[in-house]
């Protein structure tokens, strides 16, 4: 765990850790994963729909704008655990 915490805090201060070229990550302690009955997969798009009318704020001109479009999401069932 210490040098875990080392490692996640020695990046620029945040819970990072970086792989070098070359190393490998060594999943342990298999005990503790959690077996799930399904995984759902999420999409979502936007369209980009220009402005009728152009609005100015200071400098920046507003001349599109995003306006979602639906979404879809499949759910699938893993084999049995």
């Amino acid at each position: 765990m210490e040098e875990h915490k080392h490692d996640c805090l020695a990046i620029n201060g945040t819970q990072a850790v970086r792989v070098k070229e070359g190393s490998s990550i060594i999943a342990e302690k298999f005990k503790y994963k959690l077996k799930v009955p399904f995984i759902i997969y999420a999409d979502s798009e936007a369209l980009i729909v220009a402005y009728e009318k152009q609005d100015t704020f200071g400098v920046t001109q507003k001349t599109h704008k995003h306006v979602a479009c639906p979404y879809e999401y499949k759910c699938c069932l893993l084999k049995k655990l």
